[in-house]
């Protein structure tokens, strides 16, 4: 699956919605964001059915990238309700993921704010 890399409107748009939001922060000089890149496309269509899953350029975008506190590439974000609730900073494997993602939801469900 191909994810896409959204604008910040487009980021903005998906963070005001009511679904849960995966970003992926990336670079094209960045080479673990290419190797985190490739997890995060097998990993979409399992992780579509419970959020988002977008990537945001920051070469193209770096005001976006300082708007959002992002200093590490590549940096997974995961948010809810428009608020980041989770973070994997540096590339990060499949298992690594879904567990991250898992926790957010499981931390909103319990109404929490996710960052247990």
């Amino acid at each position: 699956m191909t994810v896409p890399t959204w604008t910040p409107d487009e980021l903005k748009t998906h963070l005001a919605g009511e679904r849960p939001v995966l970003v992926d922060w990336r670079a094209d000089w960045c080479t673990n964001c290419a190797a985190q890149e490739r997890v995060i496309e097998r990993l979409a269509p399992e992780l579509e059915a419970k959020v988002l899953v977008g990537m945001i350029d920051v070469g193209a975008f770096p005001d976006l990238a300082d708007e959002f506190g992002v200093q590490t590439l590549p940096t997974l974000a995961v948010f809810v309700g428009g608020h980041e609730v989770e973070a994997l900073h540096g590339y990060r494997r499949a298992p690594e993921i879904r567990e991250s993602v898992r926790r957010a939801l499981a931390g909103v469900a319990k109404g929490g704010d996710g960052k247990g």
